[in-house]
């Protein structure tokens, strides 16, 4: 049995285990381009997204989200399923311990794959560590850092920073190499609906920049719409 089919029978038997969700929540969204870690999933082109997530009282979460993508090949659609641990270091700080696994049903251009995440998060700032030895299948390492602040400077509308950091023998051996994305955004909700508008950029060097089509990475004006749907058990 393969780490993914591991993963998901691990996913399966948690959901039919006596702990019961305390928190389940849901969310549609729609975005003017899937963009992930700087780069266009879907060349350039706006996608649906849905997602949903259970919180259990011990502390354990798990969830998956959707999104239709193009990479230029037979895949059509994402799926990511996620099974973790998160609690808290202080009253202020907590911390989270997770597997991502990414899937494309149907594909046989692209292979799923699992990343390790730890996060900590406080004070509005998140951090975020990503690890795979096997991006995309290639059995390559990646690594991938992201620290997120959101800064609220109205009651409905605030400042969102976001930079990321690649690097590994994956983006290596792509050519692309070690690279930083950024982005400066504002988001607000309107009558229960999440909007955000955020200005995407990135230090990719020259030569590897792609301005259209597939894996687009160019500076972009990324325009998110969303819903969710919170629920206590």
């Amino acid at each position: 049995m393969n780490r993914s089919n591991v993963f998901m029978a691990s996913l399966l038997s948690l959901s039919f285990s006596p702990v019961m969700a305390s928190e389940l929540s849901a969310n549609f969204g729609a975005t003017s381009d899937y963009r992930w870690r700087g780069q266009s999933l879907n060349a350039g082109d706006p996608a649906l997204q849905a997602g949903i997530n259970a919180d259990f009282s011990n502390g354990l979460f798990l969830g998956a989200w959707a999104s239709n993508l193009d990479y230029g090949g037979d895949e059509s659609v994402e799926t990511d399923f996620w099974l973790g641990y998160s609690n808290s270091l202080s009253a202020d700080i907590d911390y989270s311990v997770s597997v991502i696994s990414y899937q494309y049903p149907g594909s046989h251009d692209v292979a799923g794959f699992e990343e390790l995440l730890l996060g900590l998060s406080g004070f509005g700032v998140d951090v975020s560590y990503y690890f795979t030895d096997d991006m995309s299948g290639l059995g390559d390492i990646s690594h991938y850092i992201s620290i997120n602040y959101s800064y609220q400077i109205m009651e409905e509308y605030s400042i969102d920073l976001h930079a990321g950091r690649n690097w590994g023998n994956y983006w290596s051996n792509w050519d692309i190499g070690a690279y930083t994305d950024m982005s400066v955004g504002l988001s607000t909700r309107v009558m229960g609906i999440d909007l955000s508008l955020a200005y995407l950029f990135n230090d990719i060097n020259t030569e590897m920049k792609v301005d259209s089509g597939v894996f687009r990475n160019d500076n972009h004006l990324l325009f998110s719409v969303n819903k969710s749907f919170d629920f206590t058990l």
